[in-house]
């Protein structure tokens, strides 16, 4: 198993030690942007995200709130076809330091395209967060299949 996360966050933190935990029966590698290059002592910890050859022989891949800009488009295209081709088992979790900045080119650049179509959402033209619609937690809204998610 591959995990992938921009920083230590709580969740982060939680996962890796349950994971490690089971190391009988997991076998766990940790890819953390925030760690520095320089110092890294236990063989978990990769340096930098594995190359095609090397994500086949993973299974699972958990991303936590990764960097994608850091990563880019050369990852996003890896993990699709490892996805697509090898059935890799993928994880997104977003989270609010990266997947919820304005300033993440991302959500919006078209090299990204197949990394948004590994989610299970749509992601807007726009960012709609200043509209009071959609500020306004108390009021109920119903969720909206596609036309695929109403045919499951």
């Amino acid at each position: 198993m591959l995990l992938v996360a921009g920083g230590p966050s709580r969740e982060y933190q939680f996962l890796r030690n349950l994971l490690k935990r089971d190391s009988k029966q997991i076998e766990l590698d940790v890819l953390l942007q925030s760690r520095p290059r320089e110092g890294l002592d236990d063989p978990a910890y990769l340096t930098e995200f594995p190359d095609r050859e090397t994500l086949a022989a993973y299974d699972v891949v958990v991303a936590m709130d990764p960097e994608w800009d850091r990563l880019g488009p050369q990852v996003v295209d890896a993990l699709e076809n490892w996805v697509a081709d090898e059935a890799g088992g993928l994880i997104l979790i977003p989270g609010v330091v990266n997947a919820g900045s304005l300033l993440q080119n991302w959500s919006h650049s078209p090299e990204y395209q197949p990394l948004r179509d590994l989610f299970p959402v749509v992601f807007e033209d726009e960012f709609e967060m200043f509209s009071d619609e959609m500020q306004d937690a108390a009021r109920v809204q119903a969720v909206e299949l596609t036309r695929d998610g109403r045919r499951c």
